[in-house]
């Protein structure tokens, strides 16, 4: 009798919570949702990459080599002078996506779906 009274007392000391109190406190304590600012920049600067694909891009690229033997054909009477040692290339390259076939609005969707703070919650 005596251990049904200290069991049923212990039982009664226990709060109700309600679901929306549990929400407010999951809201409060879960580690991620205290980084809710850091997640929202990273979100925006992720989606700002991705969508950076439908900018047109630019490439130089430039090469510069040294022969250190050539071969000169003598051309009797002629002006024209062999070729020279150093050589020089120079590149532009320009680039501009013209379909993406969704890809670039799925990647954003993706990563708005999983690093999203009230996705976890």
């Amino acid at each position: 009798m005596l251990i049904l009274l200290i069991f049923s007392s212990a039982i009664q000391a226990q709060e109700v919570l309600s679901l929306a109190d549990c929400y407010d406190l999951v809201e409060k304590n879960y580690p991620l949702v205290q980084q809710k600012v850091l997640l929202n920049n990273q979100l925006s600067t992720e989606t700002e990459v991705i969508r950076a694909g439908q900018l047109p891009q630019v490439k130089l690229f430039s090469q510069v080599s040294y022969q250190s033997d050539i071969i000169n054909l003598p051309i009797p009477n002629s002006t024209i002078q062999g070729p020279n040692k150093d050589q020089y290339r120079n590149e532009l390259q320009l680039s501009q996506l013209i379909y993406g076939s969704g890809v670039i609005e799925a990647k954003s969707n993706l990563i708005q779906k999983t690093i999203k703070p009230s996705n976890w919650l």
